[in-house]
């Protein structure tokens, strides 16, 4: 048994030491594994859209006109008043203009009840000058008139005059008026004026400014 056992050692001995050396080899070619990358950090998630409502994305609709009518521009007027006590009716054209609003000229006509014989017309020139305005509705001016008076041609019993007979001569008036807005291109004007041959003319006036 001694002599097994001095012949067995050595032998176990280099089996174990060849063993290790084996293990080492398979160690050393074994490939080294890399460590796995760490993922990328998550991308911030992106901020949600705005809501809009299908009203503010929508084009905005034009606002509609403003229910006052401008104060410029051309404007066609009927008048009604009085020369004294007697009646008369008129028609005016007038213009207001853009860079002098407060100007305005007109061509001014009118039918006249007779004052002391016949009736006559009037056809002249004249111009407003506004010089104030309140609550952005009335306006205050001075209104003046320059024309010529010519007569009927007389009642059918009498003969008729020639054209030099029934000019009356100059036809002046200035006075004091005021306008006020109605509604839309719609105004009113009362003037009072005074003048030749007429001393009072009382006039109210309706205007429709385009």
């Amino acid at each position: 048994m001694g002599a097994f056992a001095r012949v067995l050692g050595p032998a176990v001995a280099v089996a174990v030491t060849a063993a290790a050396s084996l293990a080492r080899a398979d160690e050393g070619a074994a490939p080294e594994i890399a460590p796995a990358p760490l993922p990328p950090p998550p991308s911030p998630a992106p901020e949600p859209a705005p809501l809009t409502s299908s009203a503010s994305s929508a084009p905005r609709a034009a606002a509609p006109p403003a229910a006052d009518a401008p104060r410029r521009g051309l404007a066609l007027a009927l008048a009604q008043g009085l020369n004294v006590s007697r009646p008369f009716a008129g028609a005016q054209v007038g213009y207001r203009f853009e860079r002098a609003s407060f100007l305005e000229a007109f061509v001014d006509y009118s039918y006249d009840a007779p004052i002391s014989e016949l009736s006559f017309h009037t056809l002249g020139l004249g111009a407003r000058v506004y010089f104030a305005s309140f609550f952005d509705s009335v306006e205050l001016y001075h209104q003046s008139l320059f024309g010529t008076a010519l007569s009927s041609g007389g009642p059918a019993a009498a003969p008729k005059r020639e054209l030099g007979e029934r000019l009356l001569g100059v036809f002046m008036t200035q006075g004091l008026g005021a306008e006020v807005h109605v509604a839309y291109g719609f105004h009113a004007g009362l003037t009072l004026s005074t003048g030749y041959p007429v001393w009072f003319r009382p006039e109210l006036a309706v205007r429709y400014r385009f």
